[in-house]
């Protein structure tokens, strides 16, 4: 999965959620409006915190975040994606050239 982004995870599944508590009450506060729910009831965080790096990557499911360039012009569909990923030892993170290919 690729994303044009900061992170894949929806922002009140992370630390936002206590960074930001205002912008977290009015998010809780929609999700009641719309569902009769509050965001712990239908999002647990002991389930969904930071569902998608620790529960789909054991999964072999994994994402590529903050892709920028021309990844808009792609379209929708299917594509072989190479990642041409810089050499390190036990890295969280590094950047790299993603080519996307039909």
């Amino acid at each position: 999965l690729g994303i044009d982004c900061v992170a894949m995870e929806h922002p009140m599944n992370t630390i936002q959620r206590i960074w930001h508590p205002k912008t977290f009450a009015e998010a809780n506060q929609k999700l009641i409006d719309q569902y009769g729910k509050d965001w712990d009831e239908m999002y647990p965080l002991d389930k969904f915190y930071q569902d998608m790096h620790l529960n789909l990557f054991n999964k072999g499911i994994v994402h590529a975040e903050n892709l920028g360039g021309e990844i808009s012009g792609a379209g929708n569909g299917r594509y072989f994606i190479a990642a041409f990923i810089q050499k390190g030892m036990e890295l969280a993170s590094c950047w790299g050239r993603f080519i996307a290919f039909r």
